[in-house]
């Protein structure tokens, strides 16, 4: 019955005979406390008040419930909590008798860290647990350190593109923050965000400066860029014919690994062969991809297909074995 702040004690009734119970905390009646249980976390003297069906009523002897102090653990920063990479801020636990220490960051242990007193180096949420002479342990609210800012630079993909493809550089983005985008050592006076849409080759690198000063310089990005195929396609034949005939596509393969064949803008299902066969009117175009995955698209063939001609002779006619008959108009 003697216990830390934020336990508790079940203090139950040991007789079956009652029918209603009525607890009581310092002689006074405990609001809805009416089950033959009760949980006490308060320090008190606790008793209950037992009624039979005859309202006959009988009242237990009181139980003494001590709860302990705790300790109050807080936390004071000696200086400002945030600040330049490579800086630091020193916490301060309250201090006590016989008081013991446990440092916490972003819920984590510190390994070592059990004095009053932490120098926090890292960012994060710190936090020390503080306990006393009984036992009793009490957590300080967390107290948030800011170290920055981190110039790190993260990729959308390769650093070697396509000719005409954008590869995206970003960093961390924060209140207050500025960016200084360089390629080749060279300001690029317009990038002023925390990404940066790349499509040239060269060596990148961000310069990042925070609210209160502090600055940080990314590692150098090299970007290369790779050769674009050069898609060209020819025709073996007229382009115009009739119904019927069609005309055989080629692709140049100089350097090429992959053809595919679109017809009016749209993928020919299994049209990846070198060369294709024509029968329909449309435009046709051949998508190239290179060694390095690289892709071209050649400009369109017109392909344009004549209609036959319908021929009508007229209704079908009996004519004697010897005799003629004109077909068709006069």
């Amino acid at each position: 019955t003697t216990f830390c702040p934020g336990e508790h004690v079940l203090l139950k009734v040991t007789t079956t005979r009652g029918i209603s119970f009525r607890w009581q905390r310092n002689d006074l009646d405990i609001p809805n406390a009416d089950l033959p249980y009760f949980t006490a976390s308060q320090s008190g003297l606790y008793r209950v008040i037992v009624s039979d069906v005859d309202s006959c009523a009988d009242t237990s002897a009181t139980v003494l419930v001590t709860v302990l102090s705790g300790p109050g653990a807080s936390i004071t920063a000696n200086g400002p909590t945030e600040f330049c990479r490579g800086d630091s801020v020193l916490l301060a636990a309250n201090q006590g008798a016989e008081l013991t220490y446990r440092w916490q960051r972003n819920g984590t242990d510190i390994a070592g860290a059990r004095q009053r007193t932490f120098m926090a180096r890292l960012a994060g949420g710190y936090r020390v647990i503080v306990t006393n002479a009984d036992g009793c342990p009490d957590t300080s609210a967390v107290i948030s350190v800011s170290i920055g800012p981190d110039a790190d630079v993260a990729l959308s993909g390769p650093t070697s593109i396509c000719a005409g493809d954008t590869l995206t550089l970003s960093t961390e983005s924060g209140p207050g923050y500025t960016y200084r985008w360089e390629r080749d050592d060279v300001h690029l006076s317009q990038a002023t965000s925390a990404s940066l849409a790349v499509t040239s080759a060269g060596a990148y690198r961000v310069i990042v400066t925070n609210a209160i000063g502090c600055r940080d310089t990314s590692d150098v990005i090299d970007v290369d860029m790779l050769p674009n195929p050069d898609a060209r396609i020819s025709a073996a034949g007229p382009t115009r014919f009739c119904d019927g005939d069609s005309v055989l596509l080629h692709a140049d393969t100089t350097g090429i690994v992959d053809v595919s064949w679109l017809w009016d803008g749209s993928a020919i299902a299994g049209a990846h062969e070198t060369h294709f066969t024509a029968r329909t009117t449309g435009a046709y175009q051949a998508v190239v991809t290179n060694e390095f995955g690289c892709r071209d698209t050649s400009d369109a063939i017109m392909v344009e297909l004549y209609p036959s001609p319908e021929v009508d002779a007229g209704p079908d006619v009996s004519v004697c074995r010897g005799s003629d008959m004109q077909l068709g108009q006069p």
